[in-house]
């Protein structure tokens, strides 16, 4: 039996332990891809076009390593806080299984799609789109699987080393990236082969850590057994994160038709930058949601509602101060920070993506702390019925308002509307569970164990 792994007595401590290893990641991981973008944006427009474009398909496959990875975390954490240390074992080795069907899936797909799109248009800028998605699709399960790792590390407690392999990985991508780009004049398929590169540091350091068992959750073949159960728990988190992301995949290809045809193709390009920068500012809440989703399926697991509601809290006032401070920092630096993506003689467009960026920030601070925190309870599910109805919503807005107006804002302003609404909505329904977490589950177990009482169960 390995060294059992305690996220329940100090909840803070082990927040902050963990988060602040994430957020240092987040914000790296950001600037890397801020980086590339700068690097791409010196090639043409035509391969800013291509990239801005591609990033929604390239955000749904690294969402695939992701969302497993969260399925796997989360009931990997309730097994320990539960004391089933086998089953959350086995639950690694059923994650790594998935993700693995999931890369020929992915595959098999690209295949198909990339025969029947290059007949419908084959204009300079879509061809190049297939000459970035290409080498990083093919080689996507480096990177399904690191994210996978990187996410069950945390189930352990332990956010440094995927915030080091990371960053290690990120930091090379930097260093080839203008090489391959320019110096080998391999264009945008050289930012490509710089990201397939730069990947194999991180899946070959957690393999070895895995398997040489230098990690507190041992990755071997003894602890699996296959179980039902096991897959359909990661499933209810993971499913529902890949199709969140889809549907934000989805709504990001609407909204670049919508500013191609009222912007040109600055609008894409406008959007691409705009969210990078988002991610970049909204790192620290990203730390802070997948620190706390570590911390609440353990806590859930031990039925210790008390400390989540104070967890819940506490991780809000955090996130949202944070926030305040990042925004203040992106109004005096907005300028900067989009010259340095070759955009100039925007300053009304880049005003208004400031001030309605207020108010998406802090909705999307609140959004992002409930919604992992329903990741560590194993209801997901409801963080996708609000999301699929809060894209329906914003996209109902922005084309009543493309309608009207005719005018680029109408995104803007579509988008805020539903952040700001929806941040409201999973306050509330966060509130409502804590109230009825004692009753539902005053004589219940949060997750079924596989103990010797029912080592036989299925």
């Amino acid at each position: 039996m390995k060294e059992k792994v305690d996220l329940i007595s100090e909840p803070k401590k082990t927040f902050w332990h963990l988060s602040i290893p994430i957020i240092g990641f987040c914000i790296f991981n950001v600037f890397y891809g801020i980086v590339d973008m700068a690097w791409i944006s010196q090639i043409n427009i035509h391969a800013s076009f291509a990239v801005g474009v591609s990033i929604p398909f390239v955000s749904l496959i690294f969402a695939f390593g992701d969302s497993i990875g969260m399925g796997t975390n989360s009931i990997m954490s309730r097994f320990m806080g539960a004391g089933d240390y086998d089953s959350a074992y086995n639950a690694l080795i059923h994650g790594l299984i998935f993700s693995t069907i999931v890369w020929v899936l992915i595959v098999i797909s690209t295949i198909f799609a990339q025969g029947i799109l290059y007949d419908v248009d084959q204009s300079e800028s879509y061809l190049l789109v297939w000459d970035y998605l290409i080498p990083i699709i093919t080689f996507a399960y480096l990177f399904i699987i690191s994210n996978v790792f990187a996410e069950t590390f945390q189930a352990e407690g332990n956010s440094k080393i995927p915030t080091v392999l990371m960053i290690t990985s990120n930091v090379l991508n930097i260093i080839l990236d203008p090489i391959l780009i320019f110096t080998f004049n391999l264009g945008v398929k050289g930012a490509s082969y710089t990201t397939v590169l730069s990947g194999v540091i991180p899946f070959v350091t957690f393999l070895y850590l895995y398997l040489s068992g230098r990690t507190k959750v041992p990755l071997s073949k003894k602890y699996f057994k296959f179980r039902g159960y096991i897959i359909k728990e990661i499933f209810k988190v993971a499913i529902p994160n890949f199709l969140d992301s889809g549907l934000w995949a989805f709504s990001s290809s609407f909204i670049n038709g919508i500013l191609i045809v009222t912007m040109g193709e600055i609008g894409p390009i406008l959007y691409s930058v705009s969210n990078k920068l988002r991610t970049l500012l909204s790192a620290p809440t990203k730390g802070y949601g997948s620190a706390l989703m570590s911390v609440t399926g353990h806590l859930f697991g031990a039925h210790n509602f008390k400390k989540l509601y104070e967890m819940y809290r506490y991780t809000l006032k955090v996130s949202v101060i944070t926030t305040v401070v990042v925004m203040i920092l992106f109004i005096i630096l907005r300028e900067q920070a989009y010259n340095f993506f070759s955009i100039s003689g925007r300053a009304t467009e880049i005003n208004y993506i400031v001030i309605f960026g207020i108010f998406i920030m802090l909705s999307i601070s609140i959004a992002t702390i409930s919604s992992k925190m329903l990741d560590g309870f194993g209801k997901s599910m409801y963080s996708l019925v609000f999301t699929a109805i809060k894209i329906s919503i914003q996209l109902g807005l922005i084309i009543l308002l493309y309608n009207l107006l005719s005018h680029g804002i109408c995104v803007l302003i579509g988008i805020t509307l539903s952040e700001v609404i929806f941040a409201f909505v999973y306050y509330f329904f966060l509130k409502y569970l804590f109230m009825n977490f004692d009753k539902k589950y005053k004589n219940k177990d949060v997750v079924k164990t596989f103990n010797m009482d029912n080592i036989n169960e299925i």
